[in-house]
Order: structure tokens, then C-alpha cells, then sequence
């Protein structure tokens, strides 16, 4: 998705709420279906939904810092491979993108250990 948003317009994004450090991308997710519904380029979609991501993790990090005071940020997980992210996040710490991903292994050893 990453490597797609690259050819993506350049766009804000989508304005998502914080209430306190609490958000949901669901309004984001309405609107980049209505996008594709509406037969925007794939890679505009991208470049929404990621901008959008990035926007909101950094100014969700940067209203804990107020909260609890500057410290060393450390981002993982599927979202820190987001480059538009990186790039908003500096002074953050990040694995290598391809470290970063997402992938199935966590899930999929809870659900065996919860079935067993």
C-alpha cells in the first residue's frame, strides 16, 4: 500500500477526532470506500488512507507527550511501516519497514492456545 500511495495526489487526509487519546478511522473508512465507489485511482485512495493514518498517530503521540511528558517514542507494528509516518514522527524510533509489517503470526498463536 505503501508503494502505491507513492504515485497517490498529495492530500490532507481526513480530519479524525481525538477524544483524548481515543480515535476510530471508521469516518476515514467511509470515505475511502466512497472513493473507490467513485472510481478514484487506487493509488489516491492509498495516499488518503495513509496520510490520514499518519496525521492521526501523530497527533495522538503528540497529545500523549503533553499528557505524560516528552520521552522516547518507539513505533511498531504493521502502521510504523507507513513512510508518510516516519516522515511526520521525527526523532521516532522504527525497525526497518520490512520489520514492521503486519502479519499473522500473533492472531494466529492466540486463537491455537485459546482452542486448545
Amino acid at each position: 500500500m505503501d508503494a502505491l500511495a507513492a504515485d497517490g495526489k498529495a492530500v490532507k487526509g481526513f480530519k479524525v477526532r481525538l477524544e483524548e487519546l481515543r480515535f476510530s478511522f471508521s469516518g476515514m473508512e467511509n470515505k475511502m470506500m466512497k472513493m473507490a465507489d467513485d472510481g478514484e485511482r487506487p493509488e489516491d485512495v492509498s495516499r488518503f488512507v495513509l496520510e490520514t493514518v499518519a496525521r492521526t498517530v501523530a497527533a495522538a503521540t503528540e497529545k500523549a507527550m503533553e499528557k505524560y511528558g516528552k520521552m522516547p517514542v518507539l513505533m511498531s507494528g504493521g502502521v510504523a511501516s507507513n513512510s508518510l509516518l516516519r516522515e511526520r514522527m521525527d526523532g521516532a524510533l522504527f525497525a526497518a519497514p520490512e520489520f514492521s509489517r503486519d502479519n499473522a503470526i500473533g492472531p494466529a498463536i492466540l486463537t491455537y492456545r485459546d482452542l486448545r
